[in-house]
């Protein structure tokens, strides 16, 4: 009998887009993972990376009000610098950028040690490989960000947030390997490693790239646990049962808002007199019931999504419902609640 088994087929690549795969990649116990780390982040911070240590992902507050944070790779570089490295699929509530700037600053105050003279300052940076476009108005795929004066002057450099933009990537495909820089190896790579039709492709990109046939040594291997692909297949559905959770919860909104803003209006407008009223009372009732639907839906969606996303972490993650409760911002009180149905 022939065993059942979520990969598609004998040769199939499992996602680096998909986040638990991303993490994998780069942390798997192997001197290729390694390897592979050290070049990826050589090419991003353009600079020569001679030793990469991995760090716990979670760093907490310093009071217990304080949001903890969960990374997807943290590292401390041979130079005493920290890196935080994250693959996003979608841009949030189009908060991302704000997320990052949290998330750099977190990562230099856990690493800044009382006493330490300010010169000693470590650098930190906010890597973000991210599967959509962040800045439209600007072509190229990688950009950094760092604290500036108005007249475009550095302050110290010590927070430094770098976006790499893959659909910017996508105009490299049909270009030879040997003629893109390394950044462009590594954003075509991501984009295309799990696409059958384009191995030819990504084998080509590991034999003019030492850091990408590292990767991609690795992702062959650990494409062939039945493990992995569970995560995969689990990481995308948990995508699209969010999805639907936070359109279901805007339509739900909107039509009460509707309702009661429309009863509203016409309550209002019949206490001026029959006439005026009801043509007045229509049309607030119509203004308030978009506004309503709006606002409501938008805040309904927004709890809704976050408290199933945070129950989902505690019950499929094996984290703990108050590091979820933080990570996702919903109160614990709630979250507890709802795991107890």
């Amino acid at each position: 009998m022939k065993r059942k088994t979520l990969r598609p087929t004998a040769t199939a690549l499992l996602n680096p887009k998909a986040d638990p795969i991303f993490k994998i990649l780069f942390t798997d116990h192997s001197k290729e993972a390694h390897i592979a780390l050290t070049e990826f982040l050589s090419a991003l911070l353009e600079m020569t990376v001679t030793d990469v240590k991995l760090l716990p992902n979670v760093l907490s507050g310093e009071t217990k009000e304080d949001r903890q944070t969960q990374f997807d790779l943290t590292c401390r570089l041979a130079n005493d610098e920290f890196a935080n490295v994250e693959m996003q699929g979608q841009n949030e509530y189009k908060s991302y950028d704000r997320r990052a700037e949290y998330q750099v600053a977190h990562l230099l105050n856990h690493f800044s040690k009382r006493g330490m003279k300010w010169e000693n300052t470590p650098s930190a940076f906010q890597i973000s490989v991210v599967n959509f476009v962040y800045n439209a108005n600007d072509e190229d795929g990688l950009t950094c960000y760092r604290m500036r004066s108005d007249k475009g002057e550095c302050l110290a450099n010590r927070m430094n947030i770098i976006f790499m933009e893959l659909p910017k990537y996508k105009k490299f495909r049909n270009c030879r390997p040997g003629d893109l820089t390394t950044v462009q190896k590594w954003g075509t790579f991501f984009l295309y490693a799990n696409d059958p039709n384009s191995l030819d492709f990504i084998e080509e990109l590991a034999r003019e790239d030492y850091g990408i046939m590292n990767v991609l040594n690795v992702l062959s291997r650990i494409s062939r646990s039945e493990r992995n692909w569970f995560k995969e297949t689990n990481y995308w559905m948990n995508i699209s049962n969010l999805r639907s959770l936070e359109s279901q919860a805007i339509e739900k909104g909107m039509a009460k808002g509707m309702v009661e803003g429309m009863e509203k209006g016409m309550a209002k407008g019949m206490e001026k007199g029959l006439a005026e009223g009801i043509e007045k009372g229509l049309n607030e009732g119509l203004e308030r019931g978009l506004e309503l639907g709006r606002s409501e839906g938008e805040a309904l969606g927004e709890a809704k999504a976050k408290l199933e996303a945070a129950v989902m972490a505690v019950t499929k993650y094996n984290i703990t419902p108050e590091v979820a409760a933080n990570d996702f911002n919903v109160p614990l009180e709630d979250l507890k609640k709802a795991l107890e149905k």
